[in-house]
């Protein structure tokens, strides 16, 4: 999930440890003004017919996290909760503090290149992750003061650029593969029949 002013972006992902991949399966997005009944209700909708109304939420601790004066709710929880109002079971996934730009640049060239085979390959469907894969590919980079790769986000400021082409879809992106590079895929509980969403 990633919380924009001008777009709210959610990428749904599910690992299948059978076949050694990690598959992206849709991303969704709604914009200003709509906001998390407006994404959740997009999400449900679209698998009305899932028979295993599960989810495993990769949260974003960090701004999902903080308290709104608006509300009661951290933005994590009213997603929780708008999830479990449609009759959803929703279980939070901390990653904990998300490395910079530098750590995450590495470990998406690692898991894409595909070249160590004890990595879960990544997959992408093509016609449902259409935006995701256009923001990644229009994500510019640049190099910081110690030469390592950044991510460039000018772009989220462009009212000219469409906003699902931006980099918000690749902050999804970035949660999937951060939790392809820890212990959440390879736990002893088996999510394999799980929806993984990032927020």
């Amino acid at each position: 999930m990633d919380w924009g002013g001008t777009i709210t972006t959610l990428l749904v992902g599910q690992p299948h440890l059978d076949k050694r991949e990690y598959r992206m399966l849709k991303g969704f997005y709604v914009k200003h003004p709509g906001f998390i009944n407006d994404l959740v209700e997009a999400v449900t909708s679209y698998y009305a017919c899932h028979l295993r109304r599960e989810l495993e939420f990769l949260a974003d601790e960090e701004y999902g996290d903080a308290a709104r004066p608006n509300s009661e709710f951290t933005l994590n929880e009213t997603l929780m909760r708008a999830f479990q109002k449609k009759g959803w079971r929703i279980r939070r996934y901390g990653l904990g503090r998300i490395p910079g730009h530098p750590a995450r640049f590495a470990l998406a060239q690692e898991l894409l290149g595909e070249q160590n085979p004890n990595l879960l390959r990544i997959r992408f469907n093509k016609v449902n992750c259409k935006d995701v894969l256009t923001a990644m590919l229009l994500a510019p980079v640049s190099q910081d003061a110690k030469g390592r790769i950044i991510k460039v986000k000018a772009s989220e400021r462009k009212k000219s650029f469409p906003a699902e082409h931006v980099t918000h879809f690749t902050d999804n992106v970035d949660l999937h593969l951060l939790s392809c590079g820890t212990d959440i895929v390879n736990a002893a509980v088996d999510f394999t029949q799980l929806l993984v969403v990032s927020a």
